[in-house]
């Protein structure tokens, strides 16, 4: 509350006092524009929530992980939490997100000819344009906050993935047969869904952006789905990426188990046909080796089955659902809802 009232609140006093909060929505006052809500209200506040919550449901998962460890790689995996927890609450790491939020509201000042006016923000006069003091403070203040809280966020999720790295390197107890099909790592699969309200968030800054240019300049449903799409992409790409360290265990899992079982295989049923079909056996083979091999089938079936992957489309509908539901809502001015929602699931399903 405190810092969605220093980003948005200040900013709308300036504006009332100017008379720049009400208006026409083309002119975009104040209080009617959608990407003043979007980045000052509902991005900091989810920014900020979402911290709290998501290191919950990642504690979750590394109590979750520490059974499937090795006794002896646990001393090495205990080092690797206290060394990502070092860096998560980096001094260092978080002066350079300020430098970079800094660097950017400047970049924003530098480019302001071509920023998009808004009557609460920028004054235009005899084809000059300058800042009110709405607009100054979002700069220097409202701004390097918003930026600085996504760049936080982001850093703590490549600790992370980091941490993910370290943890997928010793050898870990995974069961072939488990009914995952995962090797017992299935629940490692929905993980992004922690940064469900953090990718709600950030949604609703380009959500803002894309709505004010179908009004100003339309665009085609197929290029809207488009671009709903690629963001989907992106935002599974930076999100779910970390998974892909489990991709070398589980495939090394996968080929020796089919290995093994396959020899074993191979053994068991020739010694079981020749006792049945009365063949005599080679030389080394032992008497009676059916009776001392085990039959291989089921784990060598399970091992087939085995999904290298850990992303299981059906695992991350919330976090997909929070990456597209600002874009429809921005869309929903322009195109029928029934047919931009239609194009939302089939994304939701790919």
């Amino acid at each position: 509350m405190i810092a969605v009232a220093i980003a948005w609140g200040v900013p709308l006093i300036l504006s009332l006092i100017a008379g720049r909060a009400f208006g026409e929505f083309q002119d975009r006052p104040f209080l009617l524009d959608l990407s003043v809500w979007a980045r000052f209200v509902i991005a900091i506040a989810a920014f900020i929530l979402s911290e709290t919550l998501v290191e919950k449901a990642l504690r979750l998962k590394l109590i979750q992980l520490k059974p499937l460890l090795a006794p002896s790689a646990r001393p090495a995996a205990a080092a690797a939490v206290v060394t990502a927890l070092r860096r998560r609450d980096s001094g260092l790491a978080e002066a350079v997100c300020l430098l970079i939020a800094v660097i950017a509201t400047l970049f924003t000042l530098w480019n302001l000819s071509n920023v998009a006016q808004s009557a609460w923000a920028v004054n235009t006069q005899d084809g000059a344009r300058s800042l009110l003091p709405a607009g100054w403070w979002c700069l220097l203040v409202s701004s390097p906050m918003l930026y600085f809280l996504f760049l936080r966020g982001l850093w703590r999720h490549l600790v992370w993935a980091m941490l993910l790295g370290q943890l997928a390197r010793p050898e870990m107890k995974l069961a072939v047969s488990h009914p995952d099909k995962n090797a017992g790592l299935g629940f490692m699969g929905d993980y992004p869904n922690a940064y469900t309200l953090f990718v709600f968030g950030v949604s609703c800054i380009p959500g803002a952006a894309v709505a004010y240019h179908i009004n100003d300049s339309g665009l085609s449903l197929q290029a809207y789905s488009a671009i709903m799409a690629a963001w989907l992409v992106l935002v599974l790409i930076v999100v779910a990426s970390p998974l892909l360290v489990f991709r070398a265990p589980l495939a090394k899992l996968k080929r020796s188990t089919l290995a093994q079982t396959g020899t074993q295989a191979t053994h068991y049923f020739r010694r079981s046909e020749d006792k049945i079909l009365g063949s005599a056996s080679s030389e080394d083979t032992p008497p009676d080796p059916a009776d001392s091999l085990a039959d291989p089938t089921k784990i060598y079936d399970a091992a087939k089955k085995l999904s290298v992957l850990l992303l299981n489309r059906s695992a991350i509908i919330p976090v997909c659902t929070a990456a597209l539901l600002p874009l429809v809502a921005g869309s929903a001015t322009m195109f029928p809802f029934k047919e931009i929602w239609s194009v939302a699931k089939k994304l939701l399903l790919l």
